[in-house]
């Protein structure tokens, strides 16, 4: 059984509605560099349009979505500020 968690959001727009207020909370978003579905750049444009997120890149689907990503989710929750 896998405990993970894991959110997909389809057709989602980080360009907020008009007079909508942007995501004001830190987010981490891990992706695969070995994903040629979903692309870096594309995870990369997603982040730079969110003011608090950081890209977490790990080799391969399988590490991106096992136990390979929890040290570096620490290492995201650990450097965020007080």
């Amino acid at each position: 059984m896998d405990d993970g968690v894991y959110v997909c959001v389809l057709h989602w727009t980080p360009r907020p509605a008009a007079g909508a207020d942007p995501v004001a909370i830190p987010v981490g978003i891990g992706y695969a560099a070995s994903d040629t579905l979903h692309g870096e750049a594309n995870i990369r444009r997603v982040a730079e349009t969110l003011p608090h997120a950081r890209t977490i890149s790990l080799p391969t689907n399988k590490a991106i979505q096992g136990a390979d990503l929890m040290p570096r989710l620490d290492e995201f929750l650990l450097g965020l500020p007080d």
